[in-house]
């Protein structure tokens, strides 16, 4: 597996990809590269901010709730982008 750092001209460089593939039009290529873009900033944010924070020993309960919460909105933020670029009706 290949782990990059995000870049925006990597973003660019895979709509041209998916573009010039013919396999999607424009509107639906930008919406799964922005969907996917998006996807990767939630998932970045729990795993590099929210869940260092729930390690966190000094937390009470409604800290551990809160920091949960969050984890719960950007997985719905997810699913959103996954929805709205048709990911899974590819």
């Amino acid at each position: 597996m290949v782990i990059m750092k995000k870049k925006k001209h990597d973003y660019e460089y895979l709509h041209k990809k998916i573009l010039s593939s013919n396999l999607l039009n424009a509107n639906k290529t930008e919406a799964l590269v922005y969907g996917l873009q998006e996807i990767k900033n939630s998932i970045d944010l729990i795993y590099d901010k929210i869940i260092p924070e729930l390690i966190n020993e000094n937390l009470n309960k409604d800290q551990i709730l809160n920091l949960l919460w969050e984890i719960r909105e950007e997985c719905r933020h997810i699913d959103y982008h996954i929805k709205d670029s048709e990911l899974l009706d590819l």
